[in-house]
């Protein structure tokens, strides 16, 4: 039944497609760049078809290159699955995850011992990083954990947190807070239009509208900016998600912690099918209990 089909070569392409690069997969296939091409062009003669244009900025799927890609990669990821789920390995698995600094320093690092006590053969690598991933081409990658606006259809994805954003100061700042207004610490990407969040809007709602007279100290990401706040330089408006550690071991103090303005909310995602692993799936479950 399957003898005809090109599987080899179907590696080869799906490796390529993946990582966007003869190169990167020759790499990672542990053969020359020219054996891979070889592969491809004898996929692409099976077919009758190319799926591959050749652009100067590099290789990009025809249509019908991203269709059989879609298979591919499916079928390979599901072999996979099920090839190690028998291996019964007693080796350590090891999850790639990957969020943003700011989360993985102020949230998840600091939960991960709860995660070991309760899953002993599975390690989690942490990857910080500011970029989204294409969870689609990446077979480095298992779960990526992302704040957003808006969905990720194509990916398998699951709600965890809905983040909200308040005002936080060092107790001993509030202690000895006064009529005058505070020194306010900000966030310089906070400055475009699309930031969620801002001093002039809590301000506002607040009717403390004194306070954005004084000139504000600036710092270029939230976890900087908390250790600001922690310091007792100024109050701080940050997510509330990423200030929870920080309050529940009291080096930070709500404000007015009734007002509280909406932000986006934090998502787990992976690859369609790679919930299913039964390491993503209990990472993934560990999440909830966590949120």
């Amino acid at each position: 039944m399957f003898n005809h089909l090109p599987l080899n070569a179907l590696r080869y392409f799906e490796a390529v497609a993946r990582l966007g690069s003869l190169k990167r997969a020759a790499v990672e296939l542990s053969v020359t760049p020219s054996a891979v091409s070889l592969q491809v062009k004898s996929l692409e003669e099976w077919l009758g078809t190319s799926v591959f244009r050749r652009t100067a900025s590099g290789l990009v799927l025809t249509a019908a290159g991203e269709t059989v890609f879609k298979s591919a990669h499916t079928m390979l990821y599901e072999l996979s699955v099920v090839l190690n789920t028998q291996r019964q390995s007693k080796d350590v698995d090891t999850l790639n995850v990957t969020t943003t600094p700011e989360f993985a320093a102020l949230w998840l690092v600091p939960r991960l011992e709860d995660f070991y006590l309760r899953h002993p053969t599975i390690r989690i690598r942490v990857v910080p990083d500011t970029e989204v991933i294409d969870l689609l081409r990446s077979h480095d990658v298992h779960v990526a954990i992302r704040a957003t606006s808006q969905g990720y259809p194509e990916l398998y994805q699951e709600v965890l947190l809905d983040e909200q954003f308040g005002v936080f100061a060092a107790p001993r700042l509030l202690a000895r807070a006064g009529d005058d207004p505070p020194r306010l610490i900000d966030l310089s990407w906070n400055a475009n239009a699309s930031a969620p969040f801002s001093w002039a809007e809590w301000c506002g709602q607040t009717g403390l509208q004194a306070w954005l007279g004084k000139e504000l100290l600036d710092y270029c990401n939230e976890h900087l900016a908390l250790q600001a706040a922690i310091s007792g330089q100024g109050y701080v408006l940050a997510s509330c998600v990423l200030a929870d550690s920080s309050v529940k071991a009291g080096t930070l103090v709500p404000y007015r912690g009734e007002t509280v303005l909406p932000g986006k909310s934090y998502l787990a995602l992976c690859a369609p099918g790679k919930e299913r692993h039964a390491s993503v799936r209990a990472f993934l479950d560990w999440l909830h209990t966590q949120a």
